[in-house]
């Protein structure tokens, strides 16, 4: 398994340098609210399709962040231990998902979803 950097217009220099301010997911969306460490500048992630959401606080998320690499605080990967135990290469719709990793300050948050699905948006 092997993660890589997300490219993200949000600046994430260090796994801790994002703020998650809130988040809401329902059974059509999963949304957060998050806060960019160096500029204060709220941003929305949204999925607008997702298939499993976990979430887990810094100080229990090692063996996550083992596996990423040393800078930043979004990652992704299209094969994870995850992906695979959710039946990714038996049912259909894994076949385009992904495994996305959001690194806050004090929460790690794990998203499965189709790789299309995340959108940003800069709040004002």
């Amino acid at each position: 398994m092997s993660f890589i950097l997300w490219d993200v217009p949000i600046k994430a220099d260090a796994y801790r340098s994002t703020d998650l301010k809130k988040f809401n997911f329902d059974r059509n969306e999963l949304a957060f609210t998050l806060t960019e460490e160096d500029t204060e500048e709220s941003w929305s992630l949204s999925f607008d399709s997702y298939q499993a959401l976990r979430t887990t606080t810094e100080e229990c998320s090692s063996k996550v962040i083992e596996l990423l690499p040393n800078n930043g605080g979004f990652f992704k990967a299209n094969e994870s231990e995850w992906l695979n135990s959710l039946g990714k290469g038996e049912v259909p719709f894994l076949d385009d998902a992904c495994h996305f990793v959001v690194c806050c300050y004090d929460e790690v948050i794990e998203v499965v979803a189709h790789k299309d699905s995340p959108k940003f948006l800069k709040k004002s």
